[in-house]
């Protein structure tokens, strides 16, 4: 993958290769995938007056393999999959990301299911060696400076989930599902008069639910509603002026979200596709 940006605070060049192997093994109540994967990015960031790096040319390299495993306890009724995958990039190191699924079906109209999960978000580039310039007075030419840091570690998010799938008959579905999202070590914009950097001293709590309708018109149309409620909740362990600015950001999230979406296969093997949101 190649990309090419020129904008006024930074002139971006980056190719990115990536390389991934699976492999699916049967042991009868046991079904098994593991893998693994490379991917190395390689770019070039041109300096600007607003923006610049402490190296403009970077290669970065990410390795990963995981493995998960589904076990049958009760064939066609009650399924238990746990798996993890581990990752080293040259950012942070190693990063270590568990799974784990349950679901139960009694019969063939109600599944019952939870899962628990980790996953991590390593810093970029422009968390760890990037020195950017925010004008706050463009008359006066006063200006802050936010450095990055290679003290920046990867964020965390522990991910709770339960759900529910009904199927009253076979053209009409109905799926709902909770969730609690627990944040960690969350990037937070610190400044120190003038200057500022990145800590790692930011959480934050999310939860909601989601409700989706699906229906089966004909063999050829399929029509679909949605809802969902997110609640999210900012905090950061530093000073009053810094976690009420952390806090904004709980309002860039939408609290309440619609959507209708349809499918139709038309004939000449021609598919139409619509989506609504709100």
């Amino acid at each position: 993958d190649n990309v090419e940006r020129d904008i006024y605070f930074v002139r971006q060049r980056r190719h990115t290769y990536d390389l991934e192997l699976q492999n699916n093994l049967d042991f009868g109540r046991n079904q098994v995938i593991w893998g693994g994967g490379y991917r190395m990015i390689r770019d070039n960031l041109d300096s600007t007056e607003i923006m610049s790096f402490e190296k403009e040319n970077r290669t970065d390299y990410i390795y990963n393999i995981f493995a998960q495993n589904q076990f049958s306890i009760l064939p066609e009724k009650l399924n238990f999959s746990f798996g993890a995958k581990l990752e080293y990039n040259n950012y942070t190191d190693s990063e270590f990301q568990p799974n784990a699924r349950i679901a139960w079906t009694p019969n063939s109209e109600h599944t019952i299911w939870s899962a628990v999960s980790v996953a991590k978000r390593m810093p970029s580039r422009s968390e760890r060696d990037v020195e950017l310039k925010i004008s706050y007075n463009s008359l006066a030419g006063d200006f802050v400076t936010r450095n990055g840091t290679d003290e920046a570690d990867s964020e965390t998010v522990t991910a709770y989930e339960i759900g529910y799938r009904l199927l009253p008959t076979k053209n009409f579905l109905v799926d709902l599902t909770a969730f609690y999202n627990d944040y960690d070590d969350l990037l937070v914009d610190e400044f120190t008069g003038v200057t500022g950097s990145f800590t790692n001293d930011g959480r934050a709590e999310a939860y909601g639910f989601e409700i989706f309708l699906e229906n089966y018109l004909t063999n050829n149309i399929e029509l679909g509603a949605g809802y969902t409620f997110l609640d999210v909740r900012l905090e950061a362990d530093s000073t009053q002026a810094v976690e009420n600015l952390f806090r904004q950001s709980e309002d860039t999230s939408p609290q309440h979200q619609f959507n209708l979406r349809t499918h139709i296969v038309l004939p000449l093997s021609l598919e139409f596709d619509g989506h609504l949101y709100y």
